[in-house]
């Protein structure tokens, strides 16, 4: 969640697809990074650090970019099939790198590139074949952490004048 409100800040104030291309980039980079170091190191640590900051909004920035396109009336059904997709990579997830696990242990960072990379291919193509909203037309970005209570995203999250 280091990253999460920066990033989500950030978004509000440019192009929300540019900041979500440069999250999933950097998380896709840092995980093929971390499949050739030891685990054991700093650097390690840094890379992983730096890469859930990067991974960890992506979701969040996916809601408002979603609210940003949709309507008011919209957004209930939007917000569901946001939730579905969520859980069903939740379920895919673990599966797939659980089975890239007994071919190598080197493997666990491959899957999670992968997917980054498929986004961050489908957020330039999306970039470059559609228009996107103004920033002003843009919703207000809102953390959403997944897996914290509501008292502590309350917390997180602060006005802006």
């Amino acid at each position: 969640m280091i990253l999460q409100i920066p990033l989500g800040r950030l978004s509000d104030r440019v192009p929300r697809r540019g900041v979500m291309t440069f999250a999933s980039a950097g998380a896709a980079s840092l995980c093929f990074v971390l499949t050739f170091l030891n685990g054991t190191d700093g650097l390690s640590l840094v890379c992983l650090v730096l890469m859930g900051g990067l991974a960890y909004p992506t979701y969040s920035m996916s809601v408002a970019y979603t609210n940003d396109w949709v309507n008011a009336e919209q957004r209930i059904a939007a917000s569901a099939l946001l939730v579905r997709v969520h859980g069903i990579g939740s379920l895919i997830g673990p599966l797939v790198t659980g089975l890239i696990l007994t071919r190598s242990v080197k493997g666990f960072f491959y899957f999670p590139f992968c997917v980054f990379l498929v986004l961050t291919l489908y957020l330039l193509y999306r970039i470059y074949a559609h228009d996107a909203p103004s920033v002003e037309e843009q919703s207000e970005f809102q953390p959403f952490p997944l897996r914290a209570s509501r008292m502590v995203a309350s917390m997180l999250y602060r006005r802006r004048p």
